[in-house]
């Protein structure tokens, strides 16, 4: 999905929504995902230009989170927590839209 989008896209994307340069990004056929510090996760549909928040672990100053996607598009948010790895499965199907 993002060889169609170009590294323009990529470029605008990050400067446009002031993200951090060290956030996490998977594409895949339901959506572009990324993730924020604090372990925030992020939906768009429309190819980059808005982004809705999915999930949002309010974790402080957590560095941006492990993001992957599998065949069947379902979403895995992996981070550190307590000396435990914390691992989440997101089913795209079931996440509400805009």
């Amino acid at each position: 999905m993002f060889e169609d989008m170009g590294d323009a896209f990529l470029g605008t994307f990050l400067k446009s929504h002031h993200f951090q340069l060290n956030q996490k990004v998977v594409a895949n056929e339901h959506g572009v995902f990324v993730t924020l510090e604090g372990g925030v996760l992020m939906r768009s549909e429309d190819r980059g230009k808005t982004f809705q928040q999915v999930f949002n672990a309010n974790r402080g100053k957590l560095k941006p989170p492990t993001l992957e996607t599998d065949e069947d598009s379902n979403i895995y948010l992996i981070y550190p927590e307590q000396k435990q790895t914390l691992f989440f499965q997101f089913n795209v199907n079931r996440m509400a839209g805009p």
